[in-house]
């Protein structure tokens, strides 16, 4: 008598039941590993946390423990580290011959290569969305977690009003979840590499001690994602929640806290979230459709940086048109924040589709309306998402310190010595950015990409005479190299220096010097309300997403190695 699939089966011998086979040891036995990322960092480094626990859940390598520190020669000043970001932050991953920094880009890399279903297999209004969640995190709600987790977690000093920042903290969870989080995660159903990024940050947020000691209210909805978020990845939010190096672990011995975490509690409870959550979900990004190359549009203004790499792409590839918005009273009226919540420039309307964040916006673009400039290859794009992270996230507050003080955007420091101090960090970050990314005619090799299409109104800044003269810049002959061949490859990018009403980048600086020298037209009324707009743009603070020592007050403390 043949037993299941045509096997013999013993006289006497019971066949096991599909349930007894599942207890066997056989069915018990731990996934396979996918890949062999090596991810380094250290466990108490939300930074890192998004990288390690994808790396956990997926099955995708193991972490490198890894201090941020500046003995030289240990951590992350370590020879064998430099050769793996040479920028020596942490986090970074080594992935065979590929090599990666920059904590959204490694996010990007990992699911792109081996878990599509957090990222590239999602519909495009869903890229797109997860693209704007994780940039608008890190280029707004990073500045308000050094004010208030980091105190707490004994990284750095308290502000100085605590009451304020707990606050600003507070209203900025809450806007978030209004427009990222409103369905189950940020990619929707379904987890995704932006839900990993915020997580760590999250969960730090909702310990029992940091609202005291913070002053940060977090919303209901954020303790919400929490819930949902450990039920999703139970592998993951282990190194969140278990062991003294895990982020509850550590704040835990610097408030002496005893209370539990994610347990049911405040009204919540754990075995109906998944049912609760369900009803909820409003699957609203699938009605958001799209117009098409032609209908696409960038609001914006042409002295702004942040505008020129989306609408010189937009030019170059005849995607739509650029519309004039002014930053300020414009980017903030009620018809404007209905497409854009949160305001300000550039943004992207295509359809029924809106989104902000110019890095996104230069994703989106690509992906749909001109894929060779943004490659398939998850090398090749990786590689491009780090030049992108690395100058938007690492090197976009020298801009503020010396081009917009060029521009009169911002205030120049009392002394001179400081403004100096700024020329002088901001020309060796040039420097060491052109070493690094610019070992070709352009950052993805003899073609143009994304990220060049960032880079270059900035650059093109940058060389302009007045902020060599009055920020004490210098730029190094790679970058003029590359300004020459960018415009050459470019056409479009005239417009960095010829705009309507003399509105460029460059006309705008020379403006400046004009006016200084006593030669200029007085000051027309669209100059002055331009001027007071810009100076809103400039006040953007974003702190580099790679976590550089010394950082952590123990720098001995044990670091677990374990990924299991």
């Amino acid at each position: 008598m043949g037993g299941c699939k045509g096997k013999p089966v013993k006289e006497g011998v019971k066949e096991p039941t599909a349930k007894e086979e599942a207890k066997s040891p056989a069915a018990a036995e731990e996934p396979k590993m996918i890949a062999n990322i090596e991810v380094y960092g250290v466990t108490v480094s939300m930074n890192c946390l998004g990288a390690i626990m994808i790396a956990n859940q997926e099955k995708m390598g193991k972490l490198v423990p890894t201090m941020p520190g500046q003995n030289p020669g240990e951590g992350t000043l370590a020879p064998e580290f430099l050769k793996v970001n040479p920028f020596h932050g942490v986090p970074a991953i080594k992935d065979g011959e590929v090599c990666l920094a920059e904590s959204n880009a490694i996010l990007r890399y990992m699911s792109g290569k081996y878990a599509e279903k957090l990222y590239l297999g999602l519909e495009k209004q869903r890229r797109a969305h997860i693209d704007w969640a994780m940039d608008k995190f890190a280029s707004t709600l990073y500045a308000d977690v050094l004010d208030c987790l980091y105190p707490v977690l004994g990284f750095r000093s308290a502000p100085a009003d605590q009451e304020a920042a707990g606050k600003k903290a507070t209203e900025g969870l809450q806007k978030f979840a209004d427009v990222f989080l409103t369905e189950k995660f940020i990619g929707g159903k379904v987890l995704s590499i932006a839900d990993y990024k915020v997580a760590p940050f999250f969960f730090a947020y909702a310990h029992p001690k940091v609202k005291e000691i913070s002053k940060v209210e977090i919303p209901e909805r954020i303790k919400q994602f929490n819930f949902d978020f450990k039920a999703a990845c139970p592998e993951g939010t282990k190194v969140l929640v278990e062991g003294e190096m895990s982020i509850k672990g550590f704040l835990d011995g610097k408030t002496d806290n005893k209370d539990p975490m994610l347990e049911a509690k405040e009204g919540f409870k754990e075995a109906n979230l998944a049912q609760e959550a369900a009803t909820a979900v409003m699957d609203f990004l699938s009605n958001l459709t799209t117009g098409g190359k032609g209908d696409v549009k960038i609001y914006g203004v042409t002295v702004s940086m942040n505008c020129m790499g989306p609408v010189v792409l937009q030019k170059h590839c005849g995607v739509g048109d650029m519309e004039v918005c002014m930053p300020g009273e414009q980017s903030q009226a009620p018809e404007y924040k209905a497409m854009f919540p949160y305001g300000g420039i550039p943004g992207l309307k295509d359809g029924k589709w809106c989104m902000s964040e110019s890095c996104a916006i230069l994703r989106y673009m690509a992906r749909e309306y001109a894929e060779e400039l943004y490659p398939k290859d998850p090398a090749k794009r990786a590689h491009l998402d780090w030049a992108l992270d690395r100058f938007n996230f690492g090197m976009y507050n020298d801009c503020t310190s010396t081009i917009y003080v060029a521009m009169g955007f911002a205030p120049a420091p009392e002394k001179e010595e400081d403004l100096k101090a700024a020329g002088k960090k901001a020309s060796e970050g040039l420097k060491e950015y052109a070493d690094f990314f610019l070992k070709e005619k352009f950052v993805g090799g003899t073609v143009l990409s994304i990220a060049d299409f960032k880079i270059a109104p900035f650059f093109c800044a940058y060389a302009h005479q007045r902020v060599k003269d009055k920020c004490f810049v210098e730029v190094p002959e790679r970058i003029l190299q590359f300004n020459k061949d960018f415009l050459e490859a470019c056409p479009s990018a005239k417009i960095f220096s010829e705009a309507e009403g003399g509105m460029s980048i460059c006309e705008f600086l020379d403006s400046k010097t004009a006016a200084e020298n006593g030669t200029g037209e007085p000051a027309s009324a669209e100059d002055i309300a331009l001027q007071e707009a810009m100076e809103t743009e400039a006040q953007k603070d974003v702190v580099t997403l790679q976590d550089k020592g010394p950082t952590i007050d123990n720098t001995s403390a044990p670091m677990c190695g374990c990924m299991g």
